[in-house]
C-alpha cells in the first residue's frame, strides 16, 4: 500500500527545496565571483584592510585574491562588483567663509579664510581640498615711530632729486630740509607684474627680483623730527614699495645697509618721496 501525501505538502516541499537550492547556488556563484557581499551586508573596508579580502573575478580581470577596501581602486585589485557594493563619496564642505580681518594693525600681515569638512570621503571617494586659505594683507593704523617700518616706500627714479632740490615739486610740499641725505641699500623681493608694460616704455622695466638698488633719503623727504624717510624699513626685515607714476607697480625689499653720508650713484638708483 502507497502512503498518499497531501498535495499542499507536496508543494510547500518543493518550494523549500528550490530556495535552498537557489541560496547555495548564490553564494556558490558569489564567491566564485569575488563578492564584495558578506551574506547580506556590504563588505566594504576603511583605508588598506589586507584582512578585507574575497577569490574570484577582479576588476583587471583576473582571478585570485581580491579586495574590498577603499586602497583597491589604486591597486586594482578590488573585486568585480566593489563599485557597485562600495560606492565612492566624495569629500563634502562647506562653502568658503568671508575673509578675515588683517593679522595685525601696522605693516605686513596676513588674512584668512576657512571651509569645514561635512562628510569624509569613503570608499575611494575624491579626498577633501584644501580647507584653509591665506593672504596678504597691509594694515596702516600705525603709530608714528612705526612708519619707517611699516609705512609704503614712495618711489621715483633719481633723476628728479634734482628738481626737487630746485623747486620743491616732486611729492608732498615740505619746508627746505638742512638735514643731509643717507643711502639706503635695499634687495627687492617681489616686483609686481604690472611694473612692465607691452604698450610703451616705463622706467620700473629694470626692476627685478634680487636686484640691489640704492634708494636716497633726501632732508626734504624725511617724517618729521624722525631722520628717517616712510618704509625705509629695518635692516633684515621686508617692507613694502611703490613707484610712483606707474599704476599698479609695487612689491617689496629687504633692507641692507645705509650710509650716511653718500648720494646713490649705482646706475640702479632712486629716491623716497
Amino acid at each position: 500500500m502507497v502512503r498518499a501525501y497531501p498535495a499542499m505538502l507536496t508543494t510547500n516541499m518543493t518550494s523549500l527545496l528550490l530556495s535552498l537550492v537557489f541560496f547555495l547556488t548564490a553564494n556558490l556563484v558569489l564567491e566564485v565571483f569575488g563578492s564584495c557581499h558578506q551574506g547580506d551586508k556590504p563588505m566594504c573596508c576603511k583605508s588598506r584592510d589586507m584582512s578585507c579580502q574575497k577569490y574570484g573575478f577582479r576588476i583587471d580581470r583576473r582571478y585570485g585574491k581580491c579586495f574590498c577596501d577603499e586602497s583597491c581602486l589604486g591597486s586594482r585589485d578590488c573585486c568585480i562588483d566593489y563599485a557597485d557594493v562600495c560606492q565612492p563619496k566624495d569629500c563634502l564642505v562647506t562653502e568658503w567663509s568671508q575673509w578675515s580681518g588683517c593679522s595685525v594693525f601696522c605693516g605686513i600681515g596676513y588674512s584668512e579664510r576657512r571651509r569645514y569638512r561635512q562628510r569624509k570621503p569613503e570608499n575611494g571617494g575624491a579626498r577633501c581640498p584644501r580647507l584653509r586659505q591665506q593672504r596678504g594683507c597691509y594694515a596702516g593704523y600705525c603709530e608714528p615711530n612705526e612708519l619707517m617700518t611699516n609705512g609704503i616706500a614712495m618711489i621715483m627714479p633719481n633723476k628728479y632729486a634734482t628738481a626737487r632740490d630746485n623747486d620743491n615739486k616732486i611729492g608732498p610740499f615740505r619746508p627746505k630740509s638742512t638735514l643731509p641725505s643717507h643711502c639706503v641699500t635695499v634687495r627687492l623681493r617681489h616686483v609686481n607684474r604690472k611694473c612692465v608694460s607691452s604698450r610703451k616704455r616705463l622706467w620700473t622695466e629694470t626692476l627685478k627680483r634680487d636686484m640691489m638698488i640704492c634708494v636716497e633719503c633726501q632732508g626734504t623727504a624725511m617724517m618729521d623730527g624722525m631722520g628717517h624717510c616712510l618704509g625705509e624699513g629695518r635692516k633684515g626685515k621686508k617692507s613694502l614699495w611703490s613707484a610712483v607714476g606707474v599704476m599698479g607697480c609695487r612689491g617689496s625689499w629687504v633692507k641692507q645697509s645705509v650710509n650716511h653720508t653718500c648720494s646713490c650713484n649705482t646706475g640702479y638708483d632712486f629716491i623716497f618721496v
